[in-house]
């Protein structure tokens, strides 16, 4: 059941992070950053997780730890497709894929 939990927690929480990506074009003309915050099946937020983003094809990989208030962030991501890894003791592995593009069209 909690595995069940955590699974629909994260999934949701990443379909938010996908959506939140954003470029500060005064800073980056060809990266972007990758944020969100990972919490529990009861709410609170989770300290201390391992998450990893990569793309396999251009062997782009980058990994944190989320902070206390259970938040991440990766900054300077070059504009690709992205999978995010989030693995957890005790929880199902959650994979979610991210693209990371330019706000210009």
């Amino acid at each position: 059941m909690a595995t069940r939990s955590m699974r629909f927690v994260l999934s949701a929480l990443l379909s938010v992070v996908s959506a939140t990506l954003f470029v500060d074009s005064a800073r980056a003309e060809s990266a972007g950053t990758v944020n969100g915050t990972i919490l529990g099946p009861d709410g609170k937020p989770m300290a201390a997780v391992l998450v990893l983003l990569r793309n396999n094809i251009t062997g782009f990989r980058a990994e944190t730890t989320t902070g206390r208030d259970g938040t991440f962030r990766f900054f300077n991501v070059p504009f690709n497709p992205y999978e995010l890894h989030i693995d957890t003791q005790g929880f199902s592995p959650v994979h979610q894929a991210v693209d990371v593009r330019t706000a210009i069209r």
